[in-house]
C-alpha cells in the first residue's frame, strides 16, 4: 500500500514543474500578508468614550464598537473610502474622518494608534471600545 502512495505522489509531482525563486518569494510574501492581523478602520472621533466607526458593509456608523465588516485589510482602501465620504461635507468644515490601525485578536479588536484630539490641540488618545460580553 505504501508503494502505491509513493508512486502516486511521484506522478503528481511530475505533473507540476518546480517553482522558481521569484514565485517562491511571491508566495512567502502573500502568506506573510495573510497572517498579518493589522487592519484599518475609519473613525470619526468626538471624545475618548464616543467615537463612530464606519461600516461599509451596511453603509452606516456604529458607536464605540468595531464590527468585523468595518475592518479594511489595506490602508489605501480605507483612505479612499474616507475621502469619498468626506466629499459630501461642507468645504469649510475640517476633515473629521481618520483612518487608524487596529489589531484583530481572538476576543475582538485592539486599537494600535492614537488619535489627535479634535478639541484640544496637541493632545492624543486612544479610543475606548465597548467590551462585548461573550
Amino acid at each position: 500500500m505504501s508503494k502505491n502512495i509513493k508512486n502516486r505522489r511521484r506522478e503528481v509531482e511530475a505533473d507540476f514543474p518546480p517553482l522558481s525563486a521569484k514565485e517562491i518569494a511571491e508566495l512567502k510574501e502573500q502568506v506573510k500578508d495573510i497572517r498579518d492581523p493589522t487592519r484599518y478602520v475609519i473613525v470619526s472621533p468626538f471624545s475618548r468614550r464616543f467615537c463612530l466607526y464606519y461600516c461599509p458593509e451596511h453603509g452606516n456608523y456604529t458607536m464605540n464598537e468595531i464590527p468585523v465588516g468595518a475592518l479594511f485589510k489595506r490602508k489605501a482602501e480605507a483612505l479612499a473610502v474616507a475621502n469619498v465620504l468626506e466629499r459630501g461635507r461642507r468645504k469649510r468644515v475640517r476633515k473629521s474622518l481618520r483612518v487608524i490601525a487596529v489589531k484583530k485578536t481572538k476576543r475582538g479588536v485592539r486599537v494600535l494608534e492614537e488619535i489627535n484630539d479634535p478639541w484640544q490641540k496637541g493632545e492624543r488618545w486612544k479610543p475606548v471600545l465597548r467590551r462585548r460580553e461573550t
